[in-house]
This record gives structure tokens, C-alpha cells and sequence, in this order.
């Protein structure tokens, strides 16, 4: 079964040093589609046209404030803007990503629509779509560029940060795949067999293919 969205506006609680701290985490904007993961990875999606030109950052810190995620998809397959779908009014996104076994470990949400801070959360971008969300609302993803093009002219960039991300637990079991997975079937995706870098704190790679 596809993991659900959180609800960002439940009350948390932890401990701190003996003492109990209390967030209560702003609640979502609304929005038109909020779609979930893919339970294994799925086939045919979309990834580049030249080796290595796929990277993969994870920084799972002790606080978790400082957590942070970076993926770019360089030198993408042909892709054209209706292959993006119309994440402004429509179309949601997740962000997805599966060990070895294929397993589900990581899943985080772009609903369509919606407004961050003054200003719509998408917006069409030269032959693609942009999307900015200082906040982090629902699930930690603040950046994401959707760029057509003839092959090796397309790509792919999302960025996220802070204590909403839910990183995986670290060292990953390679290889790892990574997808962006649009709700009405297209998706984007690297999987990376080797790391330079894979301990309990940091994840480095550049994807074969």
C-alpha cells in the first residue's frame, strides 16, 4: 500500500533534556493533489542521456533542523512541458526513494496548487514548472525545478531541508533509487549503485544511469 501524507498539524511531543517540548507543526496549505509513493519502484521512468550527470546529497543530522536533501537529474531524457503535467492547478508530485530490495524508505510529498507565503507554491517557469516553499510545508521538500528540452537539454532539480524531511536511517544498502513521481503517471528517476560517501551522516553519489 502507498504511504499516505502526514498530517502536518497533529501536536508533537519529545523530550529534551528532562523536560518536555511541545511543537505544534503548521498545518499544510490546501491543495489539489497530494499523491502518495509507489510502494516498489516503478518502470520506464524518465533519467539522463550521460553517465554520472545524476547526484544524490543526504545530510542526516544530530539536529535535525540541519537535515537536508539535494537531487539533480542533469542531461535528461527528451521531456516535453505536458509531460510535467500542470503541477499549478492539478497534477501533485512525491519524491521517492527505495533500497536494494526495492523497499520504500523514504517519501515525501509536492502537492499541486497551493499558496507559500504571498505567493503560489508553482509556478510556470521557462519550458518547465518552478516550486518554492520557504516553509518546508508539508514535508520538508522547499525547492523544485521541472526543465524540458530536446535529450540531454531536460532535467530535474529538488531540494529540501529541515525537520520534516524524515531521513532514512543511514548507512543506505546500495544501490538506492530515487524517483519524482507525478500523480496522473510520469516519473523521473537515478539509481545509484556506489557512493562516494555512505556513512550514518552523509550520502554522496553520482548515478550510472
Amino acid at each position: 500500500m502507498p504511504i499516505a501524507p502526514c498530517n502536518r498539524s497533529t501536536l508533537v511531543a519529545s523530550i529534551v533534556s528532562g523536560a518536555v517540548l511541545v511543537m505544534v507543526a503548521l498545518a499544510a496549505p490546501a491543495h489539489a493533489g497530494a499523491p502518495s509513493c509507489s510502494a516498489t519502484p516503478l518502470a520506464g521512468c524518465r533519467g539522463t542521456t550521460v553517465p554520472a550527470q545524476s547526484r544524490l546529497w543526504l545530510n542526516n543530522r544530530s539536529v535535525n533542523q540541519r537535515d537536508n536533501v539535494v537531487w539533480k537529474l542533469r542531461r535528461g531524457v527528451a521531456n516535453t512541458t505536458a509531460d510535467f503535467g500542470d503541477p499549478v492547478h492539478d497534477h501533485g508530485y512525491a519524491l521517492c526513494m527505495y533500497n536494494a530490495g526495492g523497499t520504500l524508505i523514504f517519501h515525501s510529498t509536492l502537492p499541486s496548487g497551493g499558496t507559500c507565503g504571498a505567493r503560489p507554491c508553482w509556478r510556470p517557469a521557462g519550458t518547465g514548472f518552478h516550486y518554492r516553499n520557504g516553509g518546508a510545508a508539508p514535508d520538508g521538500l522547499t525547492k523544485v525545478l521541472l526543465r524540458a528540452g530536446e535529450a540531454g537539454h531536460a532535467g530535474v532539480v529538488v531540494k529540501g531541508r529541515g525537520v520534516r524531511l524524515g531521513l532514512p536511517s543511514m548507512p543506505l544498502t546500495l544501490p538506492v533509487t530515487i524517483q519524482l513521481q507525478e500523480e496522473s503517471g510520469p516519473c523521473w528517476a537515478s539509481t545509484f549503485e556506489s557512493a562516494r560517501r555512505n556513512d550514518a551522516a552523509r550520502f554522496r553519489a553520482s548515478a550510472a544511469h
